[in-house]
């Protein structure tokens, strides 16, 4: 899910940077959002580019095209989390905690709906494996693609094809001064 480094990436419940320290070795467009003060100042010490406060109420004016997170899980803040994010990025990776297995809420109803029409488990991790983050719960990893950008976002589609563009041109002028 980092496989192209000039997309852009959002990690919207950034902590101290678990995931963020991963993408950054492998992306150059990162954005991070973080609610806790500390951990925000953590991040920016860091040379993290941190965009906003808090992700439920962040509006991208151009979609990203892939967030990864991993949302706090208390009050189903998870799956309210990936929800919102699948309203702004073309892929969402997710670590959430196993209540959309079996909650049968609105909320819940819903999340399954959306992991039916795009979404799918991409693993099971075991009990313990956040145990030195404070959590000896079992996680999945999910992931959702969204199709419906264009709907949402009517300037991004000509962003992604100029960005294309420049990249290309950068390509071809690397490969250029190599050969020169």
């Amino acid at each position: 899910w980092c496989n192209d480094p000039d997309n852009r990436y959002l990690e919207p419940s950034a902590g101290r940077a678990g995931i963020a320290k991963f993408m950054r070795e492998r992306v150059k467009n990162l954005d991070c959002i973080e609610l806790e003060p500390e951990n925000r100042a953590y991040l920016k010490k860091e040379g993290y580019n941190v965009i906003a406060e808090d992700f439920m109420e962040f509006k991208p004016l151009i979609p990203y095209d892939t967030i990864v997170m991993n949302p706090p899980f208390s009050n189903n803040q998870d799956i309210k989390h990936v929800m919102h994010a699948h309203e702004m990025a073309a892929n969402v990776v997710a670590i959430i905690s196993p209540g959309f297995q079996f909650k049968s809420d609105k909320l819940h109803t819903q999340f399954n709906k959306l992991m039916e029409e795009c979404g799918f488990v991409e693993d099971e991790l075991a009990e313990g494996t956040f145990k030195e983050s404070g959590t000896n719960t079992k996680t999945f990893v999910v992931s959702l693609y969204n199709d419906h950008l264009d709907d949402k976002f009517p300037l991004w589609r000509p962003f992604v094809n100029l960005r294309n563009c420049v990249s290309r041109l950068r390509a071809a002028n690397k490969r250029k001064s190599k050969n020169k």
